[in-house]
């Protein structure tokens, strides 16, 4: 069974808003995921699995979620463009990482 309407539609908003190109480069994994910014132990994350819901344009939370141990990753967004845009920014650690949409 495919996307409702209202999936594809918020699909298709996503990934146009995605595509925006960002004046400036941040590196957000790094600055959202930072564990000791989080109150957490750095290894905190080391060998367990997670789960990237929205995973945006670029995925970039994944390479966090890789640096901080994570090595069974679920990428999932509603849109197929962010996706694919997510697994070519990602092809580094594509071993560690099932995309859904």
């Amino acid at each position: 069974m495919g996307p409702t309407a209202s999936e594809q539609k918020t699909a298709e908003l996503f990934g146009s808003i995605h595509a925006i190109a960002e004046r400036e480069h941040v590196d957000a994994s790094r600055k959202v995921l930072n564990a000791r910014h989080m109150g957490v132990d750095p290894d905190f994350l080391v060998g367990k699995r997670a789960l990237d819901a929205g995973t945006g344009g670029r995925g970039r939370a994944l390479r966090g979620l890789y640096d901080l141990g994570c090595r069974d990753i679920t990428a999932a967004d509603l849109s197929e463009t962010n996706v694919q845009n997510a697994q070519v920014e990602n092809a580094s650690i594509a071993h560690a990482i099932t995309y859904e949409r």
